[in-house]
C-alpha cells in the first residue's frame, strides 16, 4: 500500500505540474489573444485613419479634376468667343475697304492701306473745306462788287 500511495503520490504532483502548465499556457494564450486584441484594435484605428485620409484626398481630386474640367470648357469658350471676334473683325474690315474703295484705288483689308486712306479722305475732305471757302469768299466779294 505504501507503494501504492507513493505512485498515487507521484501521479497527483505529475496532475499538479501538467495542471500547472496547462495554466501557464491558458495564461500565455490568454495574454497573447489580449496583445493581438489590441494590436487588431490599433490596426483597426489606422485602417479607419487611412481610409478616412484617402476619402479626402478622392475628393479633392475630384474638385480638382472638376475645376480643371470647368476651366478647359472655359477655354474652350474663350477661343471659340475669340475666333468668331475675329471673324467679325475681318468682315468689318472687308466692309470698311469696299466702302473706302472706288473705281481707280481698291483699298485692300490691311490695317496700313485703311488708315492711308481714311487720311487721304480727311486730308481731301479738309482741302474741300478750305476751297468752299475759298469760293464762298469769292461769291461774297463779287455780290459786294455788284451792289
Amino acid at each position: 500500500m505504501a507503494n501504492q500511495l507513493h505512485i498515487h503520490e507521484q501521479n497527483a504532483v505529475s496532475h499538479r505540474l501538467q495542471i500547472d502548465s496547462i495554466k501557464a499556457e491558458r495564461d500565455a494564450a490568454l495574454n497573447d489573444k489580449e496583445t493581438i486584441r489590441r494590436e487588431l484594435e490599433t490596426v483597426k484605428s489606422r485602417l479607419d485613419s487611412v481610409q478616412k485620409a484617402w476619402q479626402n484626398t478622392r475628393g479633392e481630386l475630384d474638385q480638382r479634376e472638376n475645376k480643371f474640367s470647368s476651366h478647359e470648357n472655359h477655354l474652350k469658350q474663350l477661343e471659340n468667343d475669340a475666333l468668331y471676334a475675329k471673324s467679325c473683325f475681318d468682315g468689318f474690315k472687308q466692309q470698311v475697304c469696299q466702302l473706302l474703295s472706288d473705281g481707280y484705288v481698291k483699298v485692300e483689308p490691311k490695317e496700313d492701306e485703311i488708315k492711308e486712306k481714311i487720311q487721304l479722305l480727311m486730308q481731301s475732305s479738309k482741302d474741300r473745306g478750305v476751297v468752299s471757302e475759298s469760293f464762298i469768299s469769292n461769291i461774297y466779294s463779287i455780290s459786294s462788287l455788284r451792289s
